[in-house]
């Protein structure tokens, strides 16, 4: 190696920072010119990028702490309240609101992982994987928002309002009960999908960071 081509610690730190995957050399005169003149062309990354991906950061967090929050509220709701009509109606009422924030943070969390790969500020292919997570958490949350529901609201109101004063066998209650069955189900799964996708949310390449710097 060339002697005028030996770093201080600051050039080293420059070199490895900015020219990674580069010929050598050649990083080491980039980085050499770069301490020379007082600055380096690295940041932090393009702040339209930074923007984008707290933005899908903060949706994706309010949509997976609602989940967790609604199991106790619905823990509590059956364990307080002085019947369970009173406790059914509290939980309805509670994941009808989780929905339609669910429905809201997922379209905002596809629309800014779209965006950072259409301006390519972000190409990490765990996006596609992104991408088809919460698209089924949207489907999944809609389907139990506007199908599951109103299903499970009707057979409760055709037996006067409190589904436990019929028989267990009683055809209402059974389809009630099943219903709510698969509720529990599709909530779990958009719980675990939204988990994955907080895990998988910060995942990024080097070349990601760097892209507009």
């Amino acid at each position: 190696m060339e002697p005028s081509l030996l770093l201080s610690e600051g050039e080293r730190f420059a070199q490895l920072d900015c020219c990674c995957g580069q010929d050598f050399t050649d990083c080491l005169r980039r980085a050499r010119s770069q301490t020379s003149r007082g600055s380096s062309t690295c940041t932090f990354g393009n702040p339209m990028t930074i923007v984008f991906r707290i933005a899908r950061l903060i949706a994706l967090s309010l949509w997976v702490g609602g989940l967790v929050f609604f199991i106790f509220v619905a823990k509590v709701a059956f364990t307080t309240l002085p019947s369970p009509e009173l406790a059914g109606l509290m939980v309805r009422g509670s994941l009808i609101s989780l929905h339609h924030l669910g429905l809201l943070c997922g379209l905002a969390y596809l629309v800014f992982t779209l965006l950072l790969l259409a301006t390519q500020r972000d190409t990490h292919p765990v996006r596609a994987v992104e991408l088809l997570l919460v698209a089924v958490m949207l489907v999944l949350t809609a389907y139990s928002e506007f199908s599951i529901i109103p299903q499970m609201e009707a057979y409760r109101i055709s037996v006067g309002g409190d589904i436990t004063k019929v028989p267990p066998d009683a055809p209402a209650r059974v389809n009630f009960e099943h219903l709510h069955k698969v509720s529990v189900r599709l909530e779990s799964a958009v719980l675990l999908q939204g988990l994955a996708l907080l895990g998988l949310a910060g995942v990024h390449g080097r070349d990601d960071y760097d892209r507009f710097a």
